[in-house]
């Protein structure tokens, strides 16, 4: 009885014991049996024969009764682990990828701003100058001027590099656009120490040239950035100097020309021993202008020549040049101190050569004689061969014809005194002498054409 009563009480112990289990994770109410939990999967704990709780997993004998509690449930699906919502399967790549191209984005715009690329393109230039990468300088600074047409460390930069080339023209020509892109009131020093030695640079060279008009101009700016200049200043004094020397003499050698063309000589040796004649030859003498200077005017070529001449320093050829050389017919005249000589005839090789005809007076003329005319060939502008010697006096006309070797008398004897030469029997014209005479000691002297012999 007692036994019966244990047993029954065992049971219903079972019993209570298996009708209903409670989940010890979430709580939940679970059915008899069951391993896991359907709310949240957890295992379940098992009972053994004895009321015991059975350890996980554990093994019975083969043969051995295992309680219901114990069997492995028959097609039962085992609890699924609760996974991964889908929404946030999806929602955190696409953060990740959204945070991706924000910090992406953030990175492109910041080095998109215009001053990150400028101090980029501006550190770049400054390097390619260093390395006197001077091509690769220009495309750098280039792109700083694209950015920022107002930046003026760019264009110096560019300056610079052009400066390396030796391109001096571009980079004067780049700074002085930089500096009126930046609105600058003034030039720095720095950068007026830049352009002068650059316009110094193009200016010298300019000038070599003989482009004056270029050299004037480089001249000039480096007066407006430096005042005090001294070579600047001396060569744009020079310059102008040159101007008014090249306005007057054209203005004097047009009028001169106007004369010769129509033979007015009379006017001509008034011109030559005046004061604007004097100031052209002083000019000339100034510049260097060694022997000559010839001028294209209206009514042919008159050039200026200087000579060692009684009818002055210098003296005027009118007539036909080959080039520079005096070539064909042409005058040659000269006055001073009330002297005058006028030689027509021709020329070669920029000497008398051929026939001329001179018309001429001077102090060391007789008193009675108005003018002396004398017609010959010349070689090199020497007397060879006969010479007509002609003295115009009030009466009327007397003249000798003589002879010349190489601007040498041919003297014939000594005249009765012994103290002349009589260099000519052939006598025409006014007077009783039948001879022409000339003192001992002149027939060594070398005669011919004025500027080109000895003796006039």
């Amino acid at each position: 009885m007692t036994a019966g009563v244990i047993i029954l009480k065992e049971k219903v112990r079972v019993m209570n014991r298996t009708e209903t289990k409670i989940c010890p994770q979430c709580g939940n109410q679970v059915a008899d049996g069951a391993k896991f939990c359907v709310r949240c999967g957890a295992l379940m704990p098992q009972w053994n024969q004895q009321g015991q709780r059975a350890p996980q997993n554990q093994q019975f004998p083969q043969g051995q009764w295992i309680p219901q509690d114990q069997r492995a449930p028959q097609n039962q699906q085992s609890p699924k682990k609760k996974g991964v919502p889908l929404a946030v399967k999806i929602l955190v790549p696409v953060l990740l990828l959204l945070l991706l191209l924000i910090c992406g984005g953030a990175f492109l715009l910041y080095n998109h701003q215009p001053k990150v690329r400028i101090k980029k393109y501006m550190d770049l230039g400054q390097k390619y100058l260093s390395e006197m990468n001077y091509d690769e300088a220009l495309l750098a600074f280039g792109k700083v001027i694209e950015l920022d047409p107002k930046q003026i460390d760019a264009y110096e930069g560019m300056a610079d590099a052009y400066e390396g080339r030796q391109d001096y023209e571009k980079a004067a020509e780049t700074l002085e656009r930089g500096i009126e892109a930046a609105g600058a009131d003034e030039v720095s020093r720095s950068q007026a120490k830049k352009l002068t030695l650059w316009y110094g640079k193009m200016a010298g060279e300019a000038a070599a040239n003989g482009d004056d008009a270029a050299a004037l101009r480089y001249y000039s700016r480096i007066l407006e950035l430096d005042s005090g200049n001294a070579e600047a200043a001396a060569w744009v004094e020079q310059y102008q100097r040159k101007e008014t020397f090249s306005e007057k003499s054209g203005t004097l050698s047009q009028e001169m020309g106007e004369m010769l063309n129509r033979e007015d000589y009379e006017a001509i040796y008034s011109l030559i021993e005046s004061d604007r004649f004097a100031e052209v030859i002083e000019m000339m003498d100034q510049f260097g202008i060694s022997d000559r200077m010839i001028f294209d005017t209206a009514n042919g070529k008159v050039g200026i020549y200087k000579v060692n001449s009684r009818y002055g320093p210098y003296m005027l050829y009118y007539g036909s040049y080959s080039g520079e050389v005096r070539e064909g017919s042409g005058v040659w005249i000269g006055s001073s101190g009330g002297s005058y000589y006028c030689a027509v005839g021709q020329w070669g090789s920029d000497k008398p050569n051929g026939h001329q005809a001179i018309r001429e007076w001077n102090p060391d003329l007789n008193e009675r004689v108005i003018k002396r005319e004398i017609s010959g060939n010349t070689v090199n502008g020497l007397w060879n061969g006969s010479v007509d010697w002609g003295f115009i006096e009030s009466e009327g006309k007397k003249g000798y014809i003589t002879e010349f070797t190489n601007g040498k008398w041919n003297v014939l004897r000594l005249d009765s005194h012994g103290d002349s030469w009589i260099v000519s029997d052939s006598h025409y014209g006014l007077g009783n002498s039948d001879h022409m005479v000339i003192d001992v000691g002149e027939e060594n002297e070398i005669r011919g054409i004025a500027g080109f012999s000895e003796k006039d």
